[in-house]
């Protein structure tokens, strides 16, 4: 009886130190979080001026530079320009763990509609055949983030794409307990050692020079997606023949014991909302 009382005073103490340990994690995130916000957040006015008397110079004295002034010029616009949207997807990455904006019930075939009229120029510029796959479903989520995934992952088909005719296509199934969403496309494709690495902050498989990216919004995705208590994926993509994203969502939205349950309603502080 005395050993298997000092099991359970030791099982006891091991419980709370990782008790300890994963509140000191969740603190140390939520200061990260807190950070990126605050640091993105301050340097957006500063490039802003950049971005601004850059083009004062280009306008109101390009024809006083010689050819290697003006292609400083535009050098040093084309950087101000890349450093903003890389700003902003870390701002979206940061505010996906500071603020959530309800659950609610909606038509992914809305949300995918919605994302198509903000994608209308790039999807008419490239000719892009895109074609959704009847029924898509209602799902349970916030609105804000979920249409974050589905305009990242519909932006990347249209963006990786070097075929004549590009294709985009949006299907999905009703897999038990989840929805799982797959969104595929006809372009350059990614090798099958990458198809982990992809979904890491920064990452890029091409040139910056062919492809304008960040490598934060697979990142964007991952994040909201396991949020919601899903999970995304490569399901396929060969260099070359195009790739198949997957992702699912519960038809349960994820509960928040300690705030009684699921909450709808207004955009607010992670900490008073689950954190799906």
């Amino acid at each position: 009886m005395i050993v298997a009382k000092n099991d359970i005073t030791e099982l006891e103490r091991t419980q709370e130190a990782l008790a300890r340990k994963a509140q000191a994690l969740a603190r140390a995130n939520a200061e990260l979080e807190d950070f990126t916000y605050s640091v993105s957040h301050d340097l957006k006015e500063p490039l802003r001026a950049i971005e601004a008397f850059s083009a004062f110079l280009a306008e109101d004295y390009g024809d006083k530079l010689d050819e290697e002034g003006q292609r400083y010029i535009s050098v040093v616009r084309e950087n101000a320009v890349r450093m903003r949207d890389l700003i902003e997807d870390l701002l979206r990455l940061s505010r996906i763990g500071r603020m959530h904006h309800g659950y609610i019930t909606i038509s992914a075939e809305a949300l995918v509609e919605d994302v198509c009229r903000d994608l209308a120029f790039a999807l008419e510029e490239k000719k892009v055949d895109l074609r959704v796959q009847p029924p898509l479903p209602s799902i349970t989520c916030d609105e804000v983030h979920m249409k974050q995934v589905f305009k990242n992952l519909i932006s990347n088909a249209i963006k990786f794409n070097d075929k004549p005719h590009p294709s985009v296509e949006i299907a999905c199934h009703d897999d038990n307990g989840a929805y799982t969403f797959s969104i595929s496309d006809n372009g350059i494709g990614i090798d099958p050692q990458y198809h982990e690495k992809i979904f890491k902050i920064f990452q890029r498989l091409n040139r910056r020079e062919d492809y304008k990216d960040t490598g934060v919004g697979l990142t964007i995705c991952k994040k909201v997606v396991e949020a919601h208590g899903g999970a995304i994926w490569v399901e396929q993509s060969q260099p070359g023949e195009g790739t198949t994203f997957s992702f699912t969502v519960p038809k349960e939205p994820q509960r928040d014991e300690e705030a009684g349950g699921y909450q709808v309603g207004q955009g607010t502080e992670a900490s008073q909302h689950p954190a799906g």
